[in-house]
């Protein structure tokens, strides 16, 4: 999941389609909650969980709708390829995707773990999970900074390469890093776009952010 998140953050942001993206969300949104609301086989009860149309979500749909939204979700194996990491879509995507869809050998492990007979569940070492999914929610965070256009996502991006550091086995400094954002406080200036050297720097960073995804990811 973080993984495919990855994808349409990179795609939306390269091309600038957020304001497209959040049309489409509300439109897919509103079917879904309208679907529920107009079903009468369910009870008020059943439905007290969803949140029931406005009117002004309702003639905003009807505008939508009328002037037609084009966007359309990204193709996972293609964005993996338009940024130069198709390894996350051969292992991170394609491959773990295939534990979702039903296989004839569900339960095997869970059997066996449960009975210890035959390799008894042995899943192997499961760390490495553990490391991969932190790695690559780090690479999330740091596709969205490079997105954003505040002044503050130098503090977050502090955050991201000190919690890189230790999943290296470098020095453990996020702690003073998320103290530092802590430290800045109601006063600073949080809506405050970055300035244009900044938005130049963001390309430069987006580059070590590549650099640092072509790092081996089965690392134990």
């Amino acid at each position: 999941m973080i993984v495919d998140r990855h994808f349409h953050l990179h795609v939306i942001a390269t091309k600038d389609e957020f304001e497209a993206f959040e049309a489409w969300t509300f439109i897919k949104q509103f079917e879904m909650n309208n679907n529920v609301w107009s079903d009468k086989t369910l009870t008020t009860e059943q439905k007290s969980g969803v949140p029931k149309p406005t009117p002004e979500q309702k003639k905003r749909y009807k505008a939508l709708k009328a002037n037609g939204v084009t966007w359309r979700e990204p193709k996972a194996e293609e964005a993996a390829k338009s940024f130069g990491v198709p390894i996350l879509y051969k292992f991170g995507y394609d491959y773990a995707s295939r534990f979702l869809h039903a296989a004839a050998t569900d339960g095997v492990v869970e059997f066996e773990y449960l009975t210890q007979l035959g390799s008894k569940g042995d899943r192997g070492d499961q760390r490495v999970i553990l490391h991969d999914s932190a790695l690559a929610f780090s690479i999330l965070v740091h596709e969205a900074l490079n997105a954003s256009s505040l002044e503050w996502r130098s503090l977050i991006f502090d955050c991201v390469e000190s919690f890189r550091k230790a999943l290296t086995d470098g020095p453990i400094e996020y702690a003073q890093c998320l103290l530092n954002v802590a430290n800045a406080g109601p006063e600073f200036e949080w809506a405050r776009a970055k300035p244009q050297v900044a938005r130049e720097a963001a390309t430069q960073s987006r580059r070590g952010c590549r650099s640092f995804i072509r790092w081996p990811f089965f690392r134990k």
